[in-house]
């Protein structure tokens, strides 16, 4: 049940009707389950939040399974976001751990997607998963082959923002390799 100061936000932002799931972790754990019943969802935890009164709010949570954890974000809109939502319901072919990659929560307007589908990294499926990763690495490194089949694992992930992992490849070859959205690669 939401509590406390999450609980006073989300009574008070009558123009995101999905807020008080968002907020709650168990809540939103629910609503995954009951959206994805094969995934077997066990628990949720956020670990990152972004809200805008009035328009949206964004919460990443890792996700518990019987398989382990997978990172996946929600969105929680205004109900007149219907291009949003709709983008997110396209999503819903492509494949992630836990079943499709995007898909929409429609009773409370919240648009989930599931690592690495990220609305904002497009090239996040290129360099996370492990077969197109190879061809990714292969082309930006093409003088560093220890480095073609590394594996990758998630140093920080910041939903539609950035994801940075450490690659370990042959011979203990070893890289950070950063992946941003487009305006803010030139910062970086």
């Amino acid at each position: 049940m939401i509590r406390g100061l999450d609980a006073a936000v989300a009574a008070r932002d009558r123009a995101l009707p999905g807020l008080a799931t968002l907020l709650d972790p168990d809540a939103f754990a629910e609503a995954l389950d009951t959206a994805l019943p094969i995934a077997g969802i066990e628990g949720a935890r956020a670990v990152y939040m972004r809200y805008k009164p009035a328009t949206n709010c964004l919460v990443a949570y890792r996700v518990r399974t019987g398989e382990g954890e997978h990172d996946v974000y929600a969105r929680a809109h205004a109900p007149g976001a219907t291009d949003k939502l709709d983008k997110a319901r396209r999503r819903s072919d492509r494949a992630s751990p836990l079943g499709p990659g995007g898909f929409v929560l429609d009773g409370a307007a919240i648009a989930v997607h599931v690592f690495p589908h990220d609305r904002r990294l497009r090239e996040l499926p290129s360099v996370a998963r492990k077969g197109a990763r190879v061809q990714t690495l292969r082309s930006a490194l093409p003088s560093h082959p220890e480095l073609w089949e590394a594996e990758a694992r998630t140093l920080r992930y910041k939903a539609e923002r950035r994801w940075v992992a450490q690659l370990r490849g042959a011979d203990d070859a070893r890289a950070v390799l950063k992946v941003h959205t487009a305006g803010r690669f030139r910062q970086a």
